[in-house]
């Protein structure tokens, strides 16, 4: 029996029709990849057959009774909230039971109540602690504490209001797994995640969550891992495909190759019966007629469109002899030393790859090569002629109401790209954004629709140093 089942489903960002009737269900303990381009509407359709979202039309019919739960790629948690606490939220019947608890023992410990009172309050504390335990126990708390430690939130109590966006999307993550719910949809879940807390995660999906998931993800290796059933979202239609990561890549290829003989085939067969029609004279048959029918049908049909990719090009600012120089550095942050005498020079045609968990000071290194940040001791030294362009992890450097084109071009009539010189919509359309798609405001992008608004700005700016803070 199926956990959630959308019918012929519809959704529309102004002109743009990201889902065109899509029909879909996903069963229990099933395991299921989302893959597609940016804005291809992963993440809508994710949002749809979670509730968080409704369509324009169709239908989603949920199990009765089943829990969904959704991660979203921008959490919006309560500022109030510890980490600990909202990793527990999904929890509700166990933290009604909980606070229920609590409640009684809070009276029962006060002391003044008549006995018959007393008698009460104390059996319905027994039944408290008897639902509490049906629905985990307090063992939960040392769960959850372990969860948040794996996926790096080192303390529990730390407020929501004072965690990066990194990892209030890894609490927000945390509350979903010990939530335990028949379907789990996960938008991007090894964004913002090292490479220890993606492997963890991999084991824990394989090995300890026990309901059905949802993975709208690029991290192929995780696909590849984990689903045993790929769903491709591509211009509004949903094609799925049993198998792993790689067993989609084959199925897809073999389709494409499929779509191209009969793309082939209908043009031929049209050259043939246009040829035909020129022959024809005037007067038309009732089999004439029907025949121009099928021609004007076949004619009618859309010619698969080919995959679209990104060119990437930077105009290159001249360098000096001098790139970037690192004399001793070393930067402290949250009381912590992260980086301690570190000497390193850079030069020209280098290319420096920086690992290692999260917290443990990658961002905030990098912050202080740009100049953001002044190191805690040492020198930075940065050549005179060195032009950085630095990618940062979120999108603060954009305005969410401003267009695509105003975002990336501003006031410029051309942008160089590698040696070329280009007009405004040409370089943006290297980066996929169409006309219509250059006039959308950022705010209305995906998530990796913004990464490439981001990359298109960076990169219309010469430079000769590139900082990328997780470009991927």
């Amino acid at each position: 029996m199926p956990i959630v089942t959308a019918r012929a489903v519809h959704r529309s960002f102004g002109p743009r029709r990201v889902l065109d009737d899509v029909s879909v269900s996903i069963h229990r303990g099933e395991r299921v990849g989302m893959v597609g381009l940016n804005g291809a509407g992963k993440s809508t359709l994710g949002r749809i057959l979670a509730g968080v979202d409704v369509p324009d039309s169709g239908t989603v019919a949920p199990r009765r009774g089943a829990r969904i739960a959704h991660l979203a790629q921008r959490p919006v948690l309560a500022e109030g909230a510890t980490a600990l606490s909202i990793a527990l939220s999904g929890l509700q019947d166990w933290s009604r039971a909980r606070r229920r608890y609590e409640s009684l023992n809070t009276e029962i410990s006060a002391g003044d109540l008549p006995q018959h009172e007393l008698d009460g309050r104390i059996a319905a504390q027994a039944a408290a602690a008897e639902e509490l335990e049906r629905h985990g126990g307090w063992d939960l708390v040392h769960r959850a504490e372990a969860i948040l430690g794996h996926l790096g939130i080192a303390d529990p109590d730390a407020a929501a209001i004072h965690l990066s966006g990194g990892e209030q999307r890894r609490v927000d993550l945390a509350r979903v797994l010990i939530a335990q719910p028949d379907l789990a949809v996960l938008d991007e879940p090894t964004n913002h995640l090292d490479l220890e807390s993606i492997d963890w995660l991999e084991r824990f999906l394989l090995d300890e969550f026990a309901g059905a998931l949802l993975l709208i993800t690029h991290d192929r290796y995780l696909l590849d891992r984990v689903a045993t059933r790929t769903l491709e979202l591509s211009d509004g239609h949903l094609y799925s495909y049993d198998g792993r990561y790689e067993d989609y890549l084959q199925a897809k290829a073999e389709r494409q190759a499929h779509e191209e003989r009969a793309e082939s085939n209908r043009r031929n067969m049209l050259r043939t019966e246009l040829e035909w029609l020129r022959r024809q004279p005037k007067a038309r048959t009732t089999k004439s007629q029907s025949r121009i029918a099928r021609i004007e049908a076949a004619a009618a049909i859309a010619a698969p469109r080919p995959t679209a990719t990104v060119e990437l090009s930077a105009a290159a600012a001249r360098s000096g002899k001098t790139v970037l120089e690192l004399h001793d550095v070393s930067v402290r942050g949250g009381g912590r030393t992260l980086v301690e005498h570190l000497t390193l020079y850079l030069g020209q045609g280098e290319r420096i790859g920086i690992v290692g968990p999260n917290g443990c000071g990658k961002s905030t290194l990098l912050r202080c090569l740009t100049g953001e940040e002044e190191p805690s001791a040492g020198k930075i030294v940065r050549g005179a002629n060195t032009r950085i362009a630095y990618l940062e992890q979120g999108s603060r450097r954009l305005d969410d109401d401003a267009t695509v084109f105003e975002n990336v071009i501003g006031d410029r009539t051309v942008v160089r790209a590698g040696e070329l010189e280009l007009s405004p919509r040409m370089y943006l359309e290297r980066f996929l954004f169409d006309y219509s798609a250059q006039t959308a405001r950022v705010g209305t992008l995906s998530g990796g629709e913004r990464a490439r608004v981001r990359l298109a700005k960076l990169l219309a700016e010469p430079s000769n140093l590139l900082i990328l803070d997780e470009p991927t």
